[in-house]
C-alpha cells in the first residue's frame, strides 16, 4: 500500500466503499464491485469527532478513485465523506462541517414537520403538549 488518508463519514452507520466495475448490456448497465472493500466509520462510532467517523489509514489511490466514481451521491457532493493527508487536518475539517446536515437527523418532537403537529399520547411529557 502505497500513501494512505484519513477518511472523515458523516453518515450514521458508516460506509463501506468499494470500486465498481460497470458493464454494458443491452437492457442497461451492470455494476460489479472489484477489489478490496473498505469500511468506513460513520457518526455512530465511539471516538467520533463533530459527529463525523475518522478511518485512518485507507489507501488514498483507492479512496481518490471511489471518490471519482461517486462523485454524483448527495452524500459526496455534500462532503459528508471527505479526506486529507493529514490526521489532524481532517479532525479540522470535520468539526468546521459540524453543522453540515445529512438527512438522518432526529425529527423533533415539538415540531414534527410541516402540517405536522406532535401526537397527543397518554403519558406524553407536557414539555412536549402544546400550550
Amino acid at each position: 500500500m502505497g500513501a494512505t488518508v484519513s477518511v472523515a463519514c458523516k453518515l450514521p452507520h458508516g460506509l463501506h466503499i468499494q470500486l465498481r466495475k460497470i458493464e454494458k448490456t443491452k437492457d442497461g448497465e451492470i455494476s460489479t464491485g472489484v477489489g478490496e472493500v473498505v469500511t468506513l466509520k460513520g457518526a455512530n462510532a465511539v471516538d467520533a469527532v463533530a459527529g463525523h467517523g475518522i478511518t485512518h489509514g485507507v489507501d488514498k489511490d483507492l479512496f481518490e478513485a471511489w471518490l471519482k466514481q461517486e462523485a454524483g451521491q448527495p452524500f459526496v457532493k455534500n462532503k459528508l465523506v471527505f479526506a486529507q493527508d493529514r490526521e489532524n487536518s481532517v479532525i479540522a475539517q470535520a468539526k468546521e462541517q459540524s453543522k453540515n446536515v445529512t438527512g438522518f437527523e432526529g425529527i423533533d418532537p415539538k415540531k414534527p414537520g410541516e402540517g405536522l403537529k406532535p401526537e397527543d399520547y397518554e403519558g406524553m411529557p407536557e414539555s412536549l403538549k402544546d400550550k
